[in-house]
């Protein structure tokens, strides 16, 4: 751990409730390892608050963000992520990431909660036309596996050769695209 890394804080499985479970903050490491106590901005991480209080071996950090969530189910169901140890044995405290892993994490970090932007659409609507995987597309657009399948299914509604597409009212940016995307073919 080296002064200025970038680390993601972990929400565990606790009790079992998975649907809680998974990156929930970002921050930065701002300190040395020192016996200290945990600074009070982590302390509503924490399952057991009282544990916060303990001197031990820490780092001081700063938190960069802690608005977002990346849910565990869309970690383990990553072709990159769902490597990660804490997915694959999840037990422990500190787990480093492999560069590509680190990567693919920002990414998704920095797209959580975000709206689709159009070179992301042009994306999507070429993977729906070439009959894509959402897990490759996810991976083409820095996005989760479940944003990819829900957007694949949004596009699916666009298209007029489909049982699923539904003619809509709106003018969205999606449609937009779309036309344009299948006026240039």
């Amino acid at each position: 751990m080296q002064i200025g890394e970038q680390v993601y804080l972990w929400r565990s499985i606790s009790g079992g409730d998975r649907s809680r479970a998974g990156v929930i903050a970002k921050a930065a490491i701002t300190g040395p390892i020192a016996e200290q106590s945990d600074n009070s901005a982590s302390r509503p991480f924490w399952f057991e608050c009282g544990d916060a209080n303990d001197i031990i071996d820490r780092v001081t950090i700063h938190f960069t963000s802690a608005d977002r969530r990346i849910a565990y189910d869309d970690l383990k169901h990553d072709p990159v992520l769902s490597e990660m140890h804490i997915i694959k044995a999840g037990i422990g405290t500190n787990f480093s990431l492999q560069a590509e892993q680190a990567s693919r994490l920002a990414s998704i970090w920095s797209k959580t909660g975000q709206s689709w932007g159009r070179t992301e659409i042009k994306s999507a609507i070429q993977a729906y036309s070439d009959g894509a995987k959402p897990e490759q597309l996810a991976l083409d657009v820095g996005r989760t596996v479940s944003d990819a399948r829900k957007k694949l299914a949004s596009l699916r509604n666009l298209d007029p050769t489909s049982s699923y597409g539904a003619p809509t009212p709106l003018l969205s940016l999606e449609r937009e695209i779309w036309d344009e995307f299948f006026d240039q073919r």
